[in-house]
């Protein structure tokens, strides 16, 4: 789970940095947003040791925790999608 949430949380300083000249201003906010969130998820996340387990209502509210950032990366996804796809055309 450490693991998972170090690339995630390297990955969002990516686009946080070398690509938000990829992003409309709005989509820049709402990143930056988001991405503040979900480090602030990471560092309240427990320590886990092979001795704890995460309870069902543990994994849910992290999921929900997380959302913000999912939607925006789907956004921001699906108009690049759509951008490259056009281009594409008009080539």
């Amino acid at each position: 789970m450490a693991e998972l949430a170090g690339n995630l949380a390297r990955d969002v300083g990516k686009v946080r940095g070398a690509w938000v000249h990829l992003l409309d201003p709005i989509e820049s906010d709402k990143f930056e947003s988001a991405g503040i969130n979900f480090l602030q998820f990471i560092d309240s996340m427990p320590m886990v040791t092979p001795e704890v387990e995460f309870r069902e209502e543990d994994v849910q509210w992290m999921l929900v925790q997380c959302h913000s950032l999912i939607a925006i990366t789907s956004e921001v996804a699906g108009r690049l999608g759509v951008e490259s796809i056009q281009e594409a055309e008009e080539k």
